[in-house]
This record gives structure tokens, C-alpha cells and sequence, in this order.
């Protein structure tokens, strides 16, 4: 691949990344559902994270998604890369490259608090891709400047652990997933009940538990 023309190189990274936005998501709602039992206080083994049951669909749905945006936001960064590889850099020529790979940056950082609670909903619920997009886009509008301050500090420790040799993603990773668990569990307090209530023999359970 090293050898072949700029444009097929640019298509497989492109491919590439793609591939992996995928994989990568359909691994996060696995995470993300160990995170939310385990936060509940079930007896909850990390192995069930390939578990998907009846959400993997609509986790599957969620991930192409997911992955395709990631790889129209990746598109135009290529191109720049492609144009600016062993040749001395027309900024005129790359200005609109330039433009568009920053107005492509703003509308992730503006629209990704909308999808932030989507892995949460659709292993929790295993509801529909559709609905776990529009559940969590109605609930973080309703406090989209948290949400937005999330997905900015969430960034920023992603960053920091790639920076760090890629070794700091072993501790910004779970982080990440337990602060986006517990916002999820705060954003939508039914979920932090329990799902089923087996009352004593004789005795109706507590109104005030239901």
C-alpha cells in the first residue's frame, strides 16, 4: 500500500478507519452495558460485554452509522494530507480543504452531545437504533451545556491518553465510560431502579419503591 497511488491510499485509510469507528462502537456498547450493571451494583463479569442479546442489531445500526460519520469527517482531512505529502504546501490551493475540514471539526463537537447517551440506551433498553438517537438527543438538549462540557473534557482525556504512548487509554478509557454511565443513569433516573420487584409472599411491595 506504501507504494501505490496517493488516491488508493486515501481510500484505504479511509476504509480503514471506517472499519474501525465500527468495531469500536459495537465494543464501547459492550463496555458500556458491564459499566451500567456494575454501577447498579449487579454481579455483572466483564466477559458479558460480547453479550449483545437482542441489541446487538440496533447496536450494529448505531456503529455503521457512527462509523460512516466518522469517515465523511475523515474524508476531507485525507484529501489535505494527500495534497500536502512531499510537496511544498499551497495554502491557497488547500484554504477550502482547510475550511471545510474545520467546519466539518465544529458540527462533531456541536452534535456529538446529542448522541452521547445512544451505546447507554441501546444496551440498557434494547430499543431500536431510532430510538435510542432520538431519546438521547431529547435528553441532552434538555442540558446541552453539560452534555457539551462532557464531550469536551472527554476529548481532552482521549487525547491526553493517546499522547501518552497510547498507554493512557488503559485509564482515560474506563473513566470516560464510568462518567458517561453515571450521566446516563442521572439523565434518565427510571434506569437506575430496578427493573423487577419480587415482593414477599403476603406482602405487596412498598409504594413508595416502584
Amino acid at each position: 500500500v506504501a507504494d501505490a497511488p496517493p488516491h488508493i491510499q486515501g481510500y484505504t485509510s479511509l476504509a480503514s478507519g471506517v472499519g474501525a469507528a465500527i468495531l469500536g462502537y459495537l465494543l464501547g456498547c459492550g463496555a458500556m452495558k458491564v459499566t451500567i450493571g456494575r454501577l447498579r451494583g449487579q454481579n455483572i463479569a466483564v466477559s458479558e460485554m460480547f453479550q449483545y442479546g437482542r441489541a446487538f442489531s440496533a447496536a450494529l445500526v448505531a456503529s455503521v452509522t457512527w462509523g460512516l460519520f466518522q469517515g465523511l469527517l475523515s474524508a476531507p482531512l485525507l484529501g489535505l494530507s494527500a495534497k500536502m505529502s512531499g510537496k511544498t504546501p499551497d495554502f491557497d490551493a488547500l484554504s477550502p480543504l482547510i475550511v471545510i475540514s474545520g467546519g466539518l471539526g465544529l458540527v462533531t463537537l456541536l452534535v456529538a452531545p446529542l448522541i452521547l447517551f445512544v451505546q447507554a440506551i441501546n444496551m440498557d433498553r434494547e430499543c431500536s437504533a431510532g430510538e435510542a438517537f432520538g431519546e438521547s438527543a431529547r435528553c441532552a438538549a434538555r442540558q446541552y451545556p453539560v452534555t457539551l462540557g462532557m464531550i469536551i473534557v472527554s476529548s481532552i482525556l482521549a487525547a491526553m491518553g493517546l499522547f501518552a504512548c497510547c498507554i493512557g487509554v488503559v485509564f482515560t478509557l474506563p473513566t470516560l465510560y464510568i462518567a458517561q454511565a453515571m450521566a446516563y443513569l442521572d439523565c434518565f433516573p427510571a434506569a437506575s431502579a430496578p427493573t423487577e420487584l419480587i415482593p414477599l409472599e403476603g406482602h405487596p411491595p412498598d409504594a413508595g419503591s416502584i
